[in-house]
């Protein structure tokens, strides 16, 4: 069998540089993925009983749950956003740690 090989090193530094209008170009696409993520999770947040349905079985031993809506705020979209908020955090530390030091 043939061999192949590369002209460049893998492991070598490729330092790309990035354009202002190129990150303003990424910002509305990455606004239109949030808002129809968000808009998906209050639709399936809002939905008369599915979260009730989804919880629990068809026994009829067992009592019905009933949630409110703050609850899956507070254990839903809460504790996602603080943990982006955690990852961000950590990313830009990193970042901040690359280009000085």
């Amino acid at each position: 069998m043939a061999g192949i090989t590369s002209p460049k090193s893998f492991t070598s530094e490729i330092r790309r540089e990035f354009s202002h209008s190129g990150n303003l170009s990424w910002a509305p696409f990455v606004v239109l993925c949030l808002w129809g993520g968000s808009e998906i999770i209050s639709l399936l947040a809002h939905a008369p009983g599915l979260l009730e349905h989804i919880m629990q079985t068809h026994s009829s031993a067992r009592p019905t749950i009933e949630m409110s809506p703050s609850v899956g705020l507070i254990f839903g979209i809460a504790t996602v956003a603080g943990g982006l908020v955690i990852l961000g955090a950590v990313g830009l530390y990193l970042r901040l740690r690359r280009r000085h030091g």
